[in-house]
């Protein structure tokens, strides 16, 4: 996996939050807006790094443990404002991705995660981007230095911008990159910040070491925060870009994002599906015991996103079914499904014990795919083609 790239110095991640303001502009104060309890939220770390070689750096970073707490992934975030601040949202991650990680698409997934689950921790603004362009208004300020240092100036490359664009929206449909688990903060390992020894290290993706709090507010059940309404995107060519979104969604090939050249710090238990889960992803029916689900499937999103909302459902059930229709009207809702339904299902999703990968299949005569296995019985399988297969099939095989 190549390393992360950074750009003009795009290595760290604070710890401030705003007060007040769910977009992250306003007042600069420790700890605000809260609604979980437990102890005082944690202060602010220094915005300072220790002076020392590149060299001493790695080695000094290396000698930092891993966590012993169990590593354990993020819940599957599902976007849920108005397609306004959806497209604003998209490109406020694409963005971060673009500018913190360049053409690797694991590190960018690695960003994008980092992102996330700041929307979800009570420390940090409420839209994500809030949470990128957090005190971008000052040098000294701003949480992803790319903000504030100049970056912004350089025109981004269309296809990596589009292939990164990719990545945001699946994120924002619920994949997660469970590597990072619920990090908060990262930086290379060629600089010693002086916070970094007072958060625990939690995974390494390639030289980028990621990191979250101790004790209480590193703990995954204090993640309940949601995106709220009103995306603001406070830079003029970030909000240009949102206007010329008109170029297709690249499909993301999963396999190329896989956990290579990751270390975490140990294994970890996927948390159950919740009801925030289910009404997020426009889950019309859901039975947790025989693993079972039906849903609505949302126009805008890309054929190949559905095998990651199955996966994401699906979580590390053993076996489990994942029904999807387009047209709402005809959406089951109960476990029982018509013959009716079943011939217009649109996309169909199934692990079992002898196929623990799963089998994706989509309505061919609704979504053409490039391979005729990919298709649900009784629909039009699409003629021979040679170009890339897309998303999903390099998970769902």
């Amino acid at each position: 996996m190549a390393p992360l790239l950074l750009l003009a110095g795009a290595f760290y991640v604070g710890n401030l939050a705003m007060q007040d303001n769910p977009t992250g502009h306003g007042k600069l104060v420790a700890g605000a807006g809260s609604n979980v309890p437990g102890p005082p939220l944690p202060e602010p770390p220094p915005m300072e790094f220790k002076d020392v070689s590149r060299e001493d750096a790695v080695s000094i970073n290396a000698k930092i443990p891993f966590s012993k707490r169990v590593n354990t992934p993020a819940r599957p975030f599902m976007f849920s404002g108005n397609e306004v601040d959806r497209q604003r949202a998209i490109a406020c991650l694409t963005a971060a991705a673009y500018y913190e990680a360049g053409n690797d698409l694991v590190g960018a997934s690695a960003v994008v995660q980092v992102v996330l689950n700041r929307v979800r921790h009570p420390v940090f603004p409420k839209t994500v981007c809030g949470v990128v362009f957090q005190g971008h208004e000052r040098y000294t300020g701003c949480q992803f230095t790319f903000t504030c240092d100049g970056a912004l100036t350089r025109i981004p490359n269309p296809a990596i911008w589009n292939r990164l664009r990719g990545i945001a929206t699946i994120a924002l449909r619920g994949y997660v990159f469970s590597p990072v688990g619920v990090s908060t903060h990262y930086h290379t390992n060629w600089v010693v910040p002086y916070w970094s020894g007072k958060l625990e290290k939690t995974a390494q993706v390639g030289t980028h070491l990621f990191f979250r709090w101790p004790g209480w507010y590193g703990e995954p059940k204090v993640f309940t925060g949601t995106s709220v309404p009103g995306e603001i995107v406070p830079d003029a060519r970030i909000a240009r870009l949102v206007e010329a979104e008109e170029a297709p969604i690249d499909p993301v090939d999963l396999a190329s994002i896989q956990a290579e050249n990751v270390v975490t710090s140990g294994p970890a238990t996927i948390p159950e599906v919740t009801m925030a889960d289910m009404q997020a992803s426009r889950l019309k029916f859901a039975d947790t015991n025989s693993n079972v689900f039906m849903v609505h499937l949302e126009p805008q999103m890309f054929p190949g996103s559905y095998a990651t909302m199955a996966l994401a459902l699906c979580k590390d059930r053993p076996t489990c079914e994942v029904w999807g229709w387009t047209d709402s009207r005809i959406v089951p809702n109960d476990q029982s499904i018509s013959p009716v339904a079943r011939q217009r299902a649109s996309f169909h999703f199934e692990r079992t014990r002898t196929s623990p990968s799963g089998i994706a299949q989509w309505n061919c005569a609704e979504f053409p795919r490039n391979r005729a296995d990919q298709c649900l019985s009784g629909t039009v399988a699409p003629p021979a083609k040679t170009a890339p297969e897309s998303t999903a099939s390099a998970v769902a095989q």
